[in-house]
């Protein structure tokens, strides 16, 4: 029996405004593109599909957790989430909120706290 096996995989980077409306950010991804698929022929994996969307960090309260160090939505400042989540952007930002002073991801915080994971 034959399969194909379809591989996921996420990335992020931290980009400004201005990098963004200059174009400068397109060309730095259009060489990371190039890249990869030379990487993926080398091991005989057919081109990738990719796209890139952005995101306000300050405006979605999108940051780091202090202990794991995981892509993370601060869901105290920010109880909404993100609208409309489709299932890529939800499967590398995970809920985190604050605790003891410390920003932590759902996976960090003390089982009581809101945002935890059950």
């Amino acid at each position: 029996m034959k399969h194909i096996a379809i591989r996921k995989s996420y990335s992020y980077f931290l980009t400004d405004s201005e990098e963004v409306d200059s174009c400068e950010m397109d060309e730095k991804l259009q060489t990371i593109q190039k890249e990869l698929e030379q990487v993926l022929l080398k091991h005989g994996v057919s081109k990738d599909f990719g796209y890139t969307t952005f995101y306000g960090i300050d405006k979605y309260s999108i940051t780091n957790c202090t202990k794991c160090n995981a892509l993370m939505l601060n869901r105290d400042k920010n109880p909404a989430g993100i609208p409309e989540v489709d299932n890529d952007i939800s499967a590398m930002l995970v809920d985190g909120g604050e605790s003891s002073g410390k920003v932590l991801c759902e996976d960090c915080l003390p089982k009581r706290h809101r945002w935890a994971f059950e």
